[in-house]
């Protein structure tokens, strides 16, 4: 966008947020947009399914519609060519990562939405960077994040954070103890009620590999089929399943074709005990216009999430050398030799 365009959506959002209340479901306390405020910016410090659960019953909404509706009309301008408009939507990369969404993509009124949370938990001016940020650039980054089974955080290190390099952008994480510490990124709506019924213990103590990621475009155009008519005259569509080219790549310039699943592997022959991926999804930094998603993070489950307690099993960064040498070796041999292996 050139300054002048800048200009015109930083006025639009300075009188779309004089406007701006927080419409509550029958049976919820009502709450102000401060209120709101700080609840954006708890979850983005901190682990709080419970507060995130509540706060998807909330919804944003301008009341002045003429104010919003030339916020949508610069918002559909600025989109035009990835935007479906007989059926007025548009599909985020968070649909390419897997973290949930629809086939047919989102409502434009969605950006609108993503778009003022921004605006509320982090200012007018990072809501729009965010958002020419999502119309020029092409790539954006995200977070793969695994779940492991066999590798845990020791009592005396349990009510801190711990993090161990293992390549550029490729990081081993022990969780701590207590719930209040617990990283923002472990999961986004849907995860902890789908899974776990917001269960910290889950996490607890656990361990976690980061992977820092690249996903290109940001948005891609929904394309769909011949309509299909109904007996009554409606008609519904059925996205086509090859319209998204969505390409994720590891940004990691050391090793960008990092295997996890190999990785674990060798830690499990290295240390003598099984180190087992048992989820894995992707987290986008909430300020990311392209974070949108309908229905939340949807894991994948890689085996029966185990009910016994944590394993104490750690490794420590002087062993990091040995298992990465292990690894490369592992991930150089003939496919068919590392197939008998496995």
């Amino acid at each position: 966008m050139n300054q002048e365009t800048k200009q015109e959506l930083e006025q639009l959002l300075h009188e779309a947020m004089e406007t701006v209340v927080i419409e509550s479901p029958e049976g919820y306390e009502p709450i102000s947009v401060d209120t709101y405020k700080k609840h954006l910016q708890s979850l983005r410090k901190h682990y709080r399914p419970d507060l995130r659960s509540q706060m998807s019953f909330y919804h944003l909404n301008i009341q002045n519609e003429a104010i919003k509706s030339k916020l949508l009309d610069f918002i559909k301008t600025q989109f035009k060519d990835l935007i479906n408009e007989e059926l007025n939507v548009i599909q985020p990369a968070s649909y390419g990562i897997g973290n949930g969404g629809s086939l047919s993509g989102q409502d434009v009124e969605m950006l609108l939405t993503k778009l003022l949370q921004v605006t509320i938990a982090s200012g007018v001016q990072r809501a729009i960077a965010t958002f020419d940020k999502s119309i020029r650039e092409t790539n954006g980054s995200f977070q793969r994040i695994i779940l492991l089974q066999g590798l845990g955080t020791h009592p005396e290190d349990s009510d801190k954070l711990t993090e161990i390099q293992i390549y550029e952008g490729v990081r081993l994480i022990y969780l701590p103890y207590h719930p209040h510490k617990l990283p923002p990124y472990l999961f986004d709506r849907g995860f902890s009620s789908l899974f776990f019924q917001s269960n910290p213990g889950i996490f607890m103590r656990k361990a976690i590999i980061v992977i820092d990621c690249e996903v290109s475009p940001l948005f891609c155009k929904p394309e769909f089929g011949a309509p299909t008519v109904h007996s009554d005259g409606s008609k519904s569509y059925s996205a086509k399943e090859d319209a998204y080219s969505f390409q994720i790549k590891i940004k990691s310039a050391e090793f960008p074709e990092f295997d996890a699943d190999q990785f674990c592997r060798v830690i499990s022959l290295t240390c003598n005990f099984d180190c087992v991926p048992i989820l894995d999804w992707g987290y986008i930094d909430p300020d990311e216009l392209y974070s949108v998603v309908g229905h939340g993070v949807i894991p994948t489950a890689r085996c029966v999430l185990p009910n016994e307690p944590v394993s104490f099993n750690r490794i420590s960064e002087t062993q990091i050398p040995e298992i990465k040498r292990l690894y490369e070796a592992l991930v150089n041999l003939d496919s068919d030799i590392r197939e008998n292996y496995r």
